[in-house]
């Protein structure tokens, strides 16, 4: 599973603070970022982890917050995009 499938499925992912990944997290509801080179904010990330709503309605909630993440909303976006483009030529 990829980062971008477990946080539209609605997972809290812990994610090392990085050029790869550093956007991903909109806010700390979703995930938690830790530095690579800082053990404490791994183990805080990891005990926020731990410590989320697991209720389905909870998980629904992350997976609607990171809905930016389907295919189907990225394809809107760009026909969106593309059309507003299109009308400018």
């Amino acid at each position: 599973i990829t980062i971008q499938q477990a946080l539209g499925t609605g997972l809290f992912v812990v994610l090392p603070q990085n050029d790869q990944v550093g956007h991903l997290l909109v806010d700390g509801s979703v995930g938690g970022y830790f530095s690579p080179d800082a053990e404490h904010d791994l183990l805080v990330a990891l005990n926020d982890a731990l410590s989320v709503d697991r209720s389905p309605s909870a998980r629904r909630a992350r997976a609607d917050h990171n809905s930016w993440l389907s295919a189907d909303q990225l394809a809107q976006v760009l026909l969106q995009r593309h059309l507003s483009w299109d009308e400018g030529v």
